[in-house]
């Protein structure tokens, strides 16, 4: 997932090696950049783009401008892309955005959700539409705007080159719905994709969480969700196995309008202690020992074990969960004890498994998340 993050001193090594990636690929601009394709000095082009995101320090001849570098899951700047306030005379055409992504990371989806962020930066300074422009042949950049919501206005002829300016409404994209999606154990976002045709009305998101501790998972649904919220009116969640158990770690019950569980760990204390008894582990050796490897391929963790007794569930959304009789990992009474305690309704499909992945489960699982009201 993309962050976006303002220009400062200690990016520089990464700024000077961007640019230097597009000189060395023969393109001497690089849009959105402020400029950067034209100053030597960082030091001077980050004066200027810190000038810019203030009306009273901003150049005579520019508009108030936020300039973001963007990263991706492993810290690399990736791309880079300004939101300008409003329109000049000489902006009138070119609109309030420019962006590009560096020439060794094109055709992953950064630009798209670059601009994705940048619109809801813009409802957050109080823009209602954003206006951008984009050479004809450049079908790349075209497919960004319109998967983003633009809608094709006018077309311009600069130096020579036809262009089209998209306009998109960003109170129109706020009155949408998005389905966040939370895998489980070995599972992965793509998941999210199964879902598409199921609610072909609505924003689909997988998270691809990089943690695998409800300490840490909890934080990076929570900053998702928090992004999530600025975006859109409504936010649904879908998760799967312990992708339930770390939604319901994380502080977002009051972001969420419905759930959708599917063999949610519910009663995570009961699964470590059953595991520990298949691994003959006691409480005591576990404490000792801090970790302790399983031939069935789990960890015990002392740590872990102390987390889940020390933070008690408390989820209070509106939720759905389909049960698996067959489930290996969670008992129908822990299921039912936890759908009593939070007013979830509970569906069981008769031998069904944990992990839903045969047609007839799968089948199942469509009719029943498509016919329940929300």
């Amino acid at each position: 997932m993309i962050t976006l993050r303002k220009p400062i001193k200690k990016y520089e090594s990464e700024a000077m090696a961007f640019k230097q990636e597009f000189l060395n690929n023969g393109e001497s601009v690089i849009n959105g950049s402020e400029l950067l394709d034209q100053m030597e000095s960082y030091d001077e082009w980050l004066k200027s783009v810190t000038d810019n995101t203030s009306s009273e320090t901003v150049s005579p001849s520019w508009v108030v401008t936020d300039t973001y570098f963007a990263f991706d899951d492993n810290d690399r700047l990736v791309g880079i892309i300004d939101l300008r306030h409003e329109l000049n005379d000489f902006l009138k055409d070119f609109g309030n955005c420019g962006y590009s992504v560096r020439p060794s990371e094109r055709r992953k989806g950064y630009a798209t959700q670059m601009l994705e962020l940048v619109i809801w930066r813009a409802a957050e300074v109080g823009m209602d539409k954003l206006q951008l422009s984009v050479e004809k042949s450049n079908t790349a950049s075209i497919k960004t705007i319109t998967k983003n919501g633009g809608k094709y206005a006018r077309s311009f002829t600069f130096e020579g080159e036809e262009a089209d300016v998209y306009f998109i409404d960003i109170e129109e994209k706020r009155k949408s719905t998005v389905i966040l999606y939370v895998h489980g154990k070995g599972g992965s976002a793509d998941e999210a994709c199964h879902y598409k045709a199921l609610f072909p009305d609505m924003d689909i998101l997988g998270l691809d969480y990089k943690t695998d501790s409800p300490w840490e998972t909890n934080k990076e649904i929570e900053k998702t969700v928090a992004i999530l919220k600025k975006k859109y009116t409504r936010i649904i969640l879908i998760a799967n196995s312990i992708g339930a158990f770390y939604s319901m770690n994380a502080d977002i019950c009051k972001s969420i309008d419905h759930a959708f569980f599917i063999s949610p760990m519910a009663d995570m204390e009961t699964l470590i202690s059953n595991m520990m008894t298949w691994a003959n582990v006691s409480e005591d050796d576990l404490k000792r020992e801090k970790v302790i490897k399983t031939d069935f391929g789990e960890d015990l963790s002392w740590e872990y074990l102390c987390y889940v007794r020390d933070n008690p569930i408390n989820w209070t959304v509106p939720t759905d969960i389909l049960y698996g009789s067959a489930d290996h990992l969670q008992s129908f009474e822990s299921i039912k004890k936890f759908a009593d305690r939070t007013g979830a309704s509970l569906t069981v499909l008769q031998d069904g498994e944990h992990w839903f992945h045969t047609e007839d489960q799968m089948k199942f699982l469509d009719e029943w998340i498509t016919k329940i009201e929300y």
